[in-house]
């Protein structure tokens, strides 16, 4: 048996479900034997995933948090801060007589955020003559914008953990599908081995070499294999059914490509776990929280004193200056030193946590592949196996040499081998996608 080795470079493994799929495929899976049709019809896995990344619920859903996310950020950026303002007052005023005279105040008023240190403000009323005013404070940080970027890189990095799921999760059921294609196929080809073994029983039984027993069994056994025939076509249309609800495509008759030779691949532990360590969303959002911690608490112990400049001008006056200095310190200092010493202290421990759990999840992900792949080669081996043994008794049977009893009995076990084959198959692909998007997000 050969197979297909390969080693993974640093930085390269996740790159490589492109190279692998990419490989001749091995076979053909169709809708129904002696159909055909056309080839945009066709179907694999790197266009199911596209179309799901493109056209899923959960991705629209997800490109859609993210452009709020980038539309908050817009709102905090400084021009966006502005206002502009329409007001008017009535002042009523005791006149003699008893009567009060009333006059009324109209005023526009704008205000200009240029940056967070520069301000621009205007205001008129028919009464006063139109002033414009210039703020300016030398020290004045923009906190805002700063949580509006944190938060969009947070969005961001959620986004990219949302789509790796998505990608795992239609991977896993494309492979499922394939299964259950395999599977019907299969139980199609084992029917007509089944009709054609009946009728050789009941020509034999008719001649009297064998007996009732002999063809009450052989006609169980063909209603068990329609049997299990129907039951793979309704496990084929459920799987159908998931993927096209996931993609939001009618794929109920589409024709699918199967998966290449899985490949023998070389993969180092710490090259795994340094690129993991490098993607991790968990890992990245942790730091960034740590760094925003940080930051918090170092503008706290700077404590800075504010600073300002105002200037103020109208039509007709000269303009007036007005610059202002001005230091606090809140009784509370201590304590809100305290707390964001601590939170800093929660941020790093979190980051550690975080580590450890990239580098568990990395190791799990790594040793279930391994295992299955393993297994895969040693199932592959056993139905080979027990497919060599069937054929060799079916040809026995033929010449009369075996009863019918004991090529069912070897039929049972060759079908078992087939059917645990299959399901290595299928979480050896899984383990394989899993172990991706583990370094992956």
């Amino acid at each position: 048996m050969s197979k297909n080795r390969s080693r993974i470079p640093a930085g390269g493994l996740y790159r490589l479900i492109t190279a692998c799929l990419l490989l001749p495929f091995l076979a053909l899976f169709l809708t129904g034997p002696g159909r055909s049709r056309a080839a945009e019809d066709l179907w694999d896995m790197e266009k199911v995933v596209a179309t799901a990344l493109r056209q899923s619920e959960t991705a629209i859903r997800a490109a859609e948090n993210l452009y709020q996310k980038e539309l908050e950020l817009k709102m905090a950026r400084a021009f966006a801060g502005g206002r502009a303002g329409v007001g008017a007052g009535v002042t009523a005023v005791p006149a003699p007589g008893g009567d009060y005279a009333v006059t009324s105040r109209p005023e526009l008023t704008i205000e200009l955020p240029v940056t967070p240190r520069l301000k621009l403000g205007a205001k008129w009323n028919p009464e006063d003559e139109t002033t414009v005013s210039l703020d300016y404070a030398p020290l004045a940080e923009d906190t805002k914008a700063a949580a509006a970027r944190r938060a969009l890189a947070m969005a961001k990095l959620e986004y990219q953990k949302t789509m790796v799921a998505l990608e795992l999760e239609v991977r896993q059921e494309y492979i499922d599908l394939l299964s259950a294609l395999k599977n019907r196929r299969r139980a199609e080809e084992e029917l007509a081995i089944i009709e054609e073994y009946h009728r050789i029983v009941q020509r034999r039984f008719e001649q009297g070499f064998l007996s009732e027993a002999d063809l009450r069994s052989s006609e169980g056994e063909l209603l068990r294999t329609k049997l299990q025939l129907k039951r793979s076509k309704l496990q084929e249309e459920r799987a159908r059914l998931n993927l096209s609800r996931l993609l939001q495509s009618d794929l109920s008759r589409a024709q699918f490509a199967g998966l290449p030779e899985f490949p023998v691949v070389e993969v180092e532990r710490e090259e795994l776990l340094a690129e993991a360590l490098a993607n991790n969303v968990d890992l990245q959002q942790a730091r960034l929280e740590l760094a925003a911690a940080r930051e918090e608490l170092r503008r706290i112990r700077q404590n800075r004193p504010v600073i300002s400049l105002e200037v103020t001008a109208g039509k007709e006056e000269d303009p007036e200056i007005f610059a202002g200095l001005s230091w606090t310190i809140g009784f509370n200092r201590r304590q809100q030193l305290e707390i964001n010493r601590i939170k800093v202290d929660q941020g790093e421990r979190a980051v550690r946590r975080a580590e450890t759990a990239v580098e568990d999840r990395v190791a799990a992900a790594l040793a279930d592949f391994e295992l299955e792949r393993q297994a895969m080669d040693w199932l592959e081996l056993q139905w080979q196996e027990a497919e060599r043994t069937y054929r060799g008794m079916e040809i026995r049977f033929a010449a009369g040499e075996l009863r019918a009893v004991e090529l069912e009995k070897a039929r049972l076990a060759r079908d078992e081998a087939f059917q645990e084959y299959l399901e290595g198959w299928n979480r050896t692909w899984k383990a394989w996608y899993t172990l991706l998007a583990t370094i992956a997000a």
